[in-house]
C-alpha cells in the first residue's frame, strides 16, 4: 500500500488520463520489484546468518530449499516487472527514437540492461548453483551467497537508475492534469 503513494505521484499519475492502467501498472512494477529486491536481502543476510549457525549438509540443504521457495515467488514476480515494464515504457516513450535519444529513454535502457544481467544470474542461482547446494557441493553455498550479493549491488544500481528516471521528464508528454482529476486510490486500483 505504502507504494502506491509514489504510482498516483508520478509519471504514471500524468499519464492516467489518457492511459487508464497505467497507475495499476506502475504500482504493480513496484511491488514485483519490492518482492525481488527484498527477497534478494532476506536470503543474503537474514537467512545467510542463520544459515552459519548449523552444520554444512544441513545449511545447504536448508539453503537449497529456501531458493526453491523463493524462485516460485520470484519467477511470477519478475514476468510481471517485464510485462508492467512494457507497458510503462509504452506509455512514457513515445518511439524507439526516443528511446536512443533522450537522456530518459537512455537511463531505462541502462536500468533494463542491468535488469537483464540480475535475471541471468538469477537464472544461474536458481537452475545451476541451487541444484549444487541439493547435491552439498562444498563451494556451492559460497558461491550462491557471493551471487546474490551481486544481484543485491545490481538491484541497488537499478533503484537508483529508477530514481533517476523519476526526475527526469518522460519522452512523451502527457495531457496536462486538470484540477479535480486526480484519482483516488480506489479509483486507481
Amino acid at each position: 500500500a505504502a507504494l502506491l503513494g509514489s504510482s498516483l505521484s508520478g509519471h504514471a499519475r500524468a499519464a492516467w488520463d489518457e492511459y487508464s492502467l497505467a497507475i495499476l501498472s506502475d504500482w504493480l512494477h513496484l511491488v514485483a520489484a519490492s518482492i525481488w529486491i527484498g527477497g534478494l536481502c532476506v536470503i543474503a543476510f537474514a537467512v545467510a546468518r542463520s544459515l552459519g549457525e548449523t552444520d554444512r549438509s544441513t545449511a545447504n540443504a536448508s539453503l537449497s530449499a529456501t531458493i526453491k521457495r523463493f524462485t516460485s515467488i520470484v519467477l511470477p514476480a519478475t514476468i510481471l516487472i517485464a510485462i508492467t515494464g512494457l507497458y510503462n515504457t509504452w506509455i512514457h516513450v513515445e518511439s524507439l527514437t526516443a528511446l536512443v535519444e533522450t537522456t530518459y529513454g537512455l537511463v531505462l535502457l541502462f536500468k533494463v540492461a542491468i535488469s537483464g544481467v540480475m535475471i541471468v544470474l538469477g537464472g544461474i542461482n536458481a537452475f545451476v548453483l541451487q541444484p549444487r547446494l541439493a547435491a552439498e557441493a562444498r563451494a556451492g553455498e559460497g558461491r550462491f551467497l557471493a551471487s546474490v550479493r551481486t544481484e543485491i549491488l545490481l538491484a541497488m544500481i537499478v533503484l537508483l537508475l529508477a530514481a533517476i528516471l523519476a526526475f527526469l521528464p518522460p519522452a512523451r508528454e502527457h495531457k496536462p492534469i486538470s484540477a479535480g482529476q486526480a484519482p483516488s486510490v480506489q479509483e486507481a486500483i
